[in-house]
Protein backbone atom coordinates (compact mmCIF):
# COMPACT_ATOMS: atom_id res chain seq x y z
CA UNK A 1 0.00 0.00 0.00
CA UNK A 2 1.37 3.65 -0.95
CA UNK A 3 2.23 6.01 1.66
CA UNK A 4 -0.71 8.10 -0.16
CA UNK A 5 -2.94 5.42 0.09
CA UNK A 6 -2.16 4.94 3.77
CA UNK A 7 -2.71 9.07 4.21
CA UNK A 8 -6.00 8.83 2.38
CA UNK A 9 -7.46 5.82 4.28
CA UNK A 10 -6.43 7.71 7.48
CA UNK A 11 -8.07 10.88 6.26
CA UNK A 12 -11.48 9.00 5.18
CA UNK A 13 -11.74 6.75 8.54
CA UNK A 14 -11.62 9.47 10.99
CA UNK A 15 -14.42 11.13 9.20
CA UNK A 16 -16.37 8.11 8.55
CA UNK A 17 -15.75 7.12 12.39
CA UNK A 18 -17.19 10.66 13.30
CA UNK A 19 -20.09 10.12 11.06
CA UNK A 20 -21.32 6.82 12.27
CA UNK A 21 -21.08 8.01 16.19
CA UNK A 22 -23.04 10.89 15.38
CA UNK A 23 -25.80 8.51 13.44
CA UNK A 24 -25.18 6.06 16.42
CA UNK A 25 -26.24 8.40 19.12
CA UNK A 26 -29.46 9.07 17.68
CA UNK A 27 -32.73 7.30 18.51
CA UNK A 28 -33.64 4.62 16.78
CA UNK A 29 -35.05 5.39 13.10
CA UNK A 30 -38.63 4.15 14.01
CA UNK A 31 -39.30 6.66 16.61
CA UNK A 32 -37.11 9.73 15.26
CA UNK A 33 -38.59 13.26 15.31
CA UNK A 34 -38.51 15.13 12.06
CA UNK A 35 -35.92 17.00 11.66
CA UNK A 36 -35.32 21.22 11.18
CA UNK A 37 -33.89 21.62 7.84
CA UNK A 38 -30.35 22.39 7.94
CA UNK A 39 -28.87 25.38 6.61
CA UNK A 40 -26.46 23.58 3.75
CA UNK A 41 -28.83 21.10 2.41
CA UNK A 42 -32.25 21.99 2.84
CA UNK A 43 -32.09 25.84 2.12
CA UNK A 44 -34.50 26.79 -0.79
CA UNK A 45 -30.82 28.06 -1.99
CA UNK A 46 -27.69 27.77 -0.98
CA UNK A 47 -25.58 30.89 -0.21
CA UNK A 48 -25.04 33.34 -3.10
CA UNK A 49 -22.18 35.46 -3.78
CA UNK A 50 -22.58 39.47 -3.53
CA UNK A 51 -23.70 40.93 -7.20
CA UNK A 52 -20.92 43.51 -7.43
CA UNK A 53 -18.52 40.84 -6.61
CA UNK A 54 -20.08 38.55 -9.63
CA UNK A 55 -20.03 41.30 -11.63
CA UNK A 56 -16.56 42.20 -11.48
CA UNK A 57 -15.67 38.59 -12.28
CA UNK A 58 -14.20 37.82 -15.61
CA UNK A 59 -16.37 35.05 -17.40
CA UNK A 60 -14.55 32.16 -16.59
CA UNK A 61 -13.94 31.91 -13.62
CA UNK A 62 -14.94 29.57 -10.77
CA UNK A 63 -16.92 31.90 -8.90
CA UNK A 64 -18.75 32.88 -12.14
CA UNK A 65 -19.91 29.29 -13.10
CA UNK A 66 -20.94 28.58 -9.95
CA UNK A 67 -23.42 32.11 -9.89
CA UNK A 68 -24.66 30.86 -13.65
CA UNK A 69 -24.93 26.95 -12.78
CA UNK A 70 -26.83 28.24 -9.14
CA UNK A 71 -29.04 30.78 -11.02
CA UNK A 72 -30.34 28.26 -13.19
CA UNK A 73 -30.48 25.19 -10.33
CA UNK A 74 -32.54 27.93 -8.35
CA UNK A 75 -34.91 28.03 -11.12
CA UNK A 76 -35.07 23.96 -11.22
CA UNK A 77 -32.89 23.10 -14.15
CA UNK A 78 -31.63 19.57 -13.10
CA UNK A 79 -28.48 19.41 -15.14
CA UNK A 80 -27.37 23.19 -13.52
CA UNK A 81 -27.88 21.46 -10.05
CA UNK A 82 -26.03 18.07 -11.02
CA UNK A 83 -23.66 20.13 -12.36
CA UNK A 84 -23.16 21.84 -9.12
CA UNK A 85 -22.61 19.11 -6.87
CA UNK A 86 -19.81 17.63 -9.58
CA UNK A 87 -17.76 21.33 -9.75
CA UNK A 88 -17.89 21.43 -5.67
CA UNK A 89 -16.41 17.68 -5.30
CA UNK A 90 -12.44 18.61 -5.74
CA UNK A 91 -13.26 21.57 -3.50
CA UNK A 92 -14.68 19.52 -0.52
CA UNK A 93 -11.47 17.54 -1.16
CA UNK A 94 -9.49 20.07 -1.13
CA UNK A 95 -8.32 19.67 2.81
CA UNK A 96 -7.43 15.89 1.97
CA UNK A 97 -5.58 16.90 -1.10
CA UNK A 98 -3.38 19.58 0.75
CA UNK A 99 -2.97 17.36 3.70
CA UNK A 100 -1.43 14.70 1.06
CA UNK A 101 1.05 17.38 -0.68
CA UNK A 102 1.80 18.84 3.12
CA UNK A 103 2.76 15.33 3.71
CA UNK A 104 4.80 14.08 0.79
CA UNK A 105 6.64 17.51 0.78
CA UNK A 106 7.50 16.84 4.02
CA UNK A 107 8.99 13.75 3.34
CA UNK A 108 10.53 14.67 0.32
CA UNK A 109 12.43 17.81 2.25
CA UNK A 110 14.55 14.92 4.39
CA UNK A 111 16.01 13.22 1.34
CA UNK A 112 18.66 11.51 3.13
CA UNK A 113 15.83 9.72 5.24
CA UNK A 114 13.99 8.53 2.02
CA UNK A 115 17.18 7.00 0.20
CA UNK A 116 18.15 5.59 3.39
CA UNK A 117 14.15 3.52 3.29
CA UNK A 118 13.96 3.21 -1.01
CA UNK A 119 17.94 2.92 -2.25
CA UNK A 120 17.71 -0.36 -2.47
CA UNK A 121 14.22 -0.23 -4.17
CA UNK A 122 14.14 2.16 -7.49
CA UNK A 123 10.85 0.98 -8.12
CA UNK A 124 9.56 1.48 -4.76
CA UNK A 125 11.13 4.73 -4.76
CA UNK A 126 10.03 5.67 -8.10
CA UNK A 127 6.03 4.93 -7.16
CA UNK A 128 6.19 7.04 -4.00
CA UNK A 129 7.63 9.78 -6.38
CA UNK A 130 4.86 9.33 -8.86
CA UNK A 131 2.11 9.24 -5.53
CA UNK A 132 3.92 12.72 -4.80
CA UNK A 133 3.50 14.49 -7.83
CA UNK A 134 -0.16 13.27 -7.93
CA UNK A 135 -0.51 14.91 -4.45
CA UNK A 136 0.63 18.46 -5.59
CA UNK A 137 -1.52 17.90 -8.62
CA UNK A 138 -4.54 17.28 -7.15
CA UNK A 139 -4.02 19.90 -4.73
CA UNK A 140 -3.15 22.36 -7.35
CA UNK A 141 -6.11 21.13 -9.18
CA UNK A 142 -8.34 21.80 -6.30
CA UNK A 143 -7.13 25.16 -5.38
CA UNK A 144 -7.77 25.97 -9.20
CA UNK A 145 -11.48 24.47 -9.35
CA UNK A 146 -12.56 26.53 -6.67
CA UNK A 147 -10.73 29.73 -6.68
CA UNK A 148 -12.96 32.86 -5.12
CA UNK A 149 -15.53 30.86 -3.63
CA UNK A 150 -16.69 31.10 -0.51
CA UNK A 151 -16.28 28.38 2.27
CA UNK A 152 -20.26 28.59 2.79
CA UNK A 153 -20.42 27.87 -1.36
CA UNK A 154 -17.90 25.05 -1.05
CA UNK A 155 -19.84 23.36 1.69
CA UNK A 156 -23.33 23.46 -0.15
CA UNK A 157 -22.55 20.75 -1.84
CA UNK A 158 -25.01 18.73 0.17
CA UNK A 159 -27.54 21.08 -0.82
CA UNK A 160 -26.91 20.57 -4.83
CA UNK A 161 -26.81 16.44 -3.91
CA UNK A 162 -30.00 16.59 -2.46
CA UNK A 163 -31.41 19.12 -5.16
CA UNK A 164 -30.33 17.66 -8.09
CA UNK A 165 -32.01 14.31 -6.70
CA UNK A 166 -35.32 15.86 -6.24
CA UNK A 167 -34.97 17.12 -9.33
CA UNK A 168 -34.62 13.94 -10.96
CA UNK A 169 -30.94 13.18 -11.58
CA UNK A 170 -30.42 9.38 -10.28
CA UNK A 171 -26.91 9.56 -10.24
CA UNK A 172 -26.99 12.32 -7.50
CA UNK A 173 -29.50 10.83 -5.38
CA UNK A 174 -27.79 8.02 -5.16
CA UNK A 175 -24.35 9.92 -4.00
CA UNK A 176 -26.47 11.59 -1.45
CA UNK A 177 -28.33 8.51 -0.29
CA UNK A 178 -24.55 7.28 0.04
CA UNK A 179 -23.45 10.10 2.14
CA UNK A 180 -19.47 9.89 1.51
CA UNK A 181 -19.97 14.08 0.83
CA UNK A 182 -19.91 14.29 4.55
CA UNK A 183 -17.04 12.50 5.07
CA UNK A 184 -15.17 15.48 3.64
CA UNK A 185 -17.19 17.95 5.24
CA UNK A 186 -16.39 19.52 9.08
CA UNK A 187 -19.10 18.21 10.81
CA UNK A 188 -19.48 21.66 12.52
CA UNK A 189 -23.50 20.84 12.59
CA UNK A 190 -25.27 17.97 13.08
CA UNK A 191 -28.39 18.87 11.70
CA UNK A 192 -26.50 18.07 8.44
CA UNK A 193 -26.17 14.91 9.46
CA UNK A 194 -29.49 14.06 10.70
CA UNK A 195 -31.28 15.41 7.34
CA UNK A 196 -28.74 13.24 5.42
CA UNK A 197 -30.45 10.78 7.19
CA UNK A 198 -33.78 11.62 7.71
CA UNK A 199 -34.20 11.51 3.75
CA UNK A 200 -31.20 8.92 2.43
CA UNK A 201 -33.97 6.37 2.05
CA UNK A 202 -36.29 8.67 -0.01
CA UNK A 203 -32.99 9.48 -2.13
CA UNK A 204 -32.33 6.10 -2.69
CA UNK A 205 -35.81 5.17 -3.63
CA UNK A 206 -35.18 7.81 -6.50
CA UNK A 207 -31.43 6.41 -7.72
CA UNK A 208 -33.54 2.74 -7.98
CA UNK A 209 -36.31 4.24 -10.50
CA UNK A 210 -33.95 6.32 -11.79
CA UNK A 211 -32.30 2.67 -12.88
CA UNK A 212 -29.10 3.20 -10.30
CA UNK A 213 -28.42 -0.61 -9.66
CA UNK A 214 -25.86 0.31 -6.98
CA UNK A 215 -28.58 2.10 -5.09
CA UNK A 216 -30.09 -1.71 -4.55
CA UNK A 217 -26.89 -2.43 -2.32
CA UNK A 218 -27.55 0.50 -0.17
CA UNK A 219 -31.39 -0.20 0.43
CA UNK A 220 -30.81 -3.77 1.81
CA UNK A 221 -28.35 -2.98 4.05
CA UNK A 222 -30.25 0.11 4.97
CA UNK A 223 -33.30 -2.00 6.06
CA UNK A 224 -31.42 -5.03 7.15
CA UNK A 225 -32.29 -5.26 10.86
CA UNK A 226 -29.06 -7.19 11.52
CA UNK A 227 -26.48 -4.72 10.49
CA UNK A 228 -23.54 -3.39 11.98
CA UNK A 229 -24.55 0.15 12.89
CA UNK A 230 -20.84 1.35 12.15
CA UNK A 231 -20.87 -0.65 8.91
CA UNK A 232 -20.76 2.23 5.86
CA UNK A 233 -24.15 3.73 4.63
CA UNK A 234 -27.44 4.65 5.52
CA UNK A 235 -29.72 3.03 7.97
CA UNK A 236 -33.56 2.68 7.88
CA UNK A 237 -36.20 1.55 9.96
CA UNK A 238 -35.60 -2.16 10.12
CA UNK A 239 -37.55 -3.96 7.76
CA UNK A 240 -36.87 -7.77 7.24
CA UNK A 241 -39.37 -7.81 4.27
CA UNK A 242 -37.44 -5.11 2.07
CA UNK A 243 -34.08 -5.94 3.35
CA UNK A 244 -34.62 -9.55 2.10
CA UNK A 245 -36.55 -7.72 -1.54
CA UNK A 246 -33.32 -5.88 -2.14
CA UNK A 247 -30.82 -8.68 -1.25
CA UNK A 248 -32.45 -11.02 -3.88
CA UNK A 249 -32.17 -8.20 -6.60
CA UNK A 250 -28.29 -7.44 -5.29
CA UNK A 251 -27.66 -11.05 -5.69
CA UNK A 252 -28.59 -10.79 -9.42
CA UNK A 253 -27.16 -7.76 -10.30
CA UNK A 254 -23.56 -8.83 -10.56
CA UNK A 255 -21.74 -5.99 -8.53
CA UNK A 256 -21.43 -8.14 -5.20
CA UNK A 257 -19.88 -11.58 -3.92
CA UNK A 258 -22.47 -13.96 -3.39
CA UNK A 259 -21.36 -14.63 0.37
CA UNK A 260 -22.15 -10.85 0.77
CA UNK A 261 -25.82 -11.64 -0.25
CA UNK A 262 -26.27 -15.11 0.77
CA UNK A 263 -25.59 -15.04 4.17
CA UNK A 264 -28.12 -12.55 5.14
CA UNK A 265 -30.23 -13.92 2.80
CA UNK A 266 -30.19 -16.99 5.15
CA UNK A 267 -30.04 -15.22 8.22
CA UNK A 268 -33.35 -12.88 7.27
CA UNK A 269 -34.93 -15.76 5.44
CA UNK A 270 -35.33 -17.38 8.74
CA UNK A 271 -37.22 -14.33 10.16
CA UNK A 272 -39.98 -14.55 7.33
CA UNK A 273 -42.74 -16.33 7.25
CA UNK A 274 -44.17 -17.87 3.88
CA UNK A 275 -46.19 -15.15 2.75
CA UNK A 276 -43.50 -12.82 3.35
CA UNK A 277 -41.31 -14.21 1.12
CA UNK A 278 -43.92 -14.46 -1.29
CA UNK A 279 -44.36 -10.56 -1.16
CA UNK A 280 -40.63 -9.79 -1.15
CA UNK A 281 -40.34 -11.94 -4.41
CA UNK A 282 -43.03 -10.63 -6.44
CA UNK A 283 -41.61 -6.45 -5.17
CA UNK A 284 -37.74 -7.93 -6.10
CA UNK A 285 -39.49 -9.27 -9.65
CA UNK A 286 -41.24 -6.09 -10.35
CA UNK A 287 -38.60 -3.82 -9.53
CA UNK A 288 -36.30 -5.89 -11.58
CA UNK A 289 -38.13 -5.52 -14.91
CA UNK A 290 -39.67 -2.07 -14.58
CA UNK A 291 -36.55 -0.02 -12.86
CA UNK A 292 -33.73 -2.29 -13.55
CA UNK A 293 -34.86 -3.06 -17.17
CA UNK A 294 -33.28 -7.09 -16.51
CA UNK A 295 -34.93 -10.58 -16.89
CA UNK A 296 -34.63 -11.54 -13.14
CA UNK A 297 -35.43 -15.46 -11.85
CA UNK A 298 -36.33 -14.47 -8.77
CA UNK A 299 -37.34 -17.74 -7.59
CA UNK A 300 -34.47 -19.42 -7.81
CA UNK A 301 -33.37 -17.15 -5.33
CA UNK A 302 -33.91 -18.24 -1.12
CA UNK A 303 -36.50 -20.77 -2.44
CA UNK A 304 -37.66 -23.01 0.16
Amino acid sequence: MTARTRTTIAVASIALAIVGYAIGARTQVQTRARVPAPSMIANASAPHAEATTIDAQPPDTPLARYTTLERLATDGDRDAAAGLAKMLRPCALQIMYEGEAVHFEAELDEESDLRRRFGDKPKVMESYLQQADIARNDALAARTACDGLSPEQILARGHWLYRAGELGDAASALEFAGGDFLRYQPLTHLDEVAFWRDHAESMAQRALAGGERDAVRLLARGYDPSRDPWVEGPRFAPDPVSAYEYYLLESLTGKTIDVQVEGPLDRIDALLTDDERASARAAAAEICMNELALVCDIGAHGAD
